[in-house]
């Protein structure tokens, strides 16, 4: 392992993820990013938020490498938050207004919403359950149905101390890969036990400040099983970066597994012979550059 990379291990408490960066998609600059997720037709959905000299806030889909939208709502009403899609259904968490909206996952149309008893950050799906970040150290289990909250674990590292901060996430199976906020840290979490027992540094894709942070990952498993799509608020690209399949998906918990979960690279163990482990850190396909801790956001 690299110094940086040994310094960031030591400093979480957790293990280090490399990655190799194998691709990269242009995206919507004008984008606040708060939520980021793929649909089941191969096109991604994402929810652009409002923060000040932002007028108001988008769900928008697209289709991976192409800048033009497919379809666009706009809202100045609130500031729009995480996304996860379930089924027929699209549901989007708000900052301060303390509801869940419900959208066709097919048209966007508006179904419907529900309260939400915190601040909304991030959301994501197992397949059976919601997951959520309210930008504390915990990780919310919400019924899928009545979207009311039924469980919460606080996320530590292997110490014991809880990481807080915890903002937009996606879940691959079994494990949440969490975006903290203010950093570029990228927590591979276990949404039962909650220790973040991996963490990915991605501080090296953009140079990002305390506006344009680190925040938005995507999975396909039909685009790439071992793949995770990252992009960040008001950033111009999203990065393909692939993942041994061992730092992907950690040793797997059969229990901790939902029945209708999303096909997952991690459920295919024929995919350890073909995807090897990284030794140390990784090289960009980009720049070649070695994967890097970086500091704060630039007060």
């Amino acid at each position: 392992r690299s110094p940086a990379m040994r310094a960031l291990a030591a400093l979480f408490f957790v293990g280090v993820a490399g990655f190799t960066q194998v691709a990269d998609y242009p995206h919507d600059s004008t984008c606040f990013t708060e939520g980021f997720a793929f649909a089941a037709d191969g096109s991604l959905w994402e929810s652009c938020g409002r923060p000040m000299g932002v007028r108001e806030s988008k769900l928008r889909q697209f289709e991976l490498g192409s800048a033009g939208h497919v379809l666009e709502k706009a809202d100045s009403g609130y500031f729009a938050e995480g996304i996860a899609i379930l089924g027929r259904t699209l549901y989007q968490l708000t900052y301060e207004s303390h509801k869940i909206f419900k959208y066709s996952a097919f048209t966007g149309g508006y179904v419907g919403e529900k309260p939400f008893p915190y601040e909304g950050w991030g959301l994501t799906t197992d397949g059976c359950v919601l997951y959520a970040t309210t930008g504390s150290s915990k990780l919310f289990t919400l019924d899928s149905h009545s979207l009311d909250v039924t469980a919460s674990v606080e996320v530590i590292d292997s110490e014991g101390i809880s990481q807080p901060k915890l903002n937009e996430l996606e879940y691959v199976a079994p494990y949440v890969w969490v975006n903290v906020f203010e950093s570029a840290k990228i927590l591979r979490v276990d949404p039962v036990t909650g220790v973040a027992g991996f963490a990915m540094d991605v501080g090296s894709l953009y140079a990002w400040d305390d506006r344009k942070v680190p925040n938005g990952i995507a999975y396909s498993h039909a685009r790439s099983p071992t793949s995770l799509f990252v992009t960040g608020k008001f950033w111009p690209k999203i990065y393909e970066l692939q993942l041994s399949i061992e730092d992907l998906c950690g040793p797997v918990p059969p229990s901790a597994t939902c029945s209708a979960a999303p096909p997952s690279g991690c459920l295919h163990p024929s995919l350890l012979a073909r995807t090897p482990r990284a030794g140390g850190h990784r090289r960009s396909a980009g720049g070649g550059r070695p994967l890097q801790a970086t500091p704060g956001p630039v007060q």
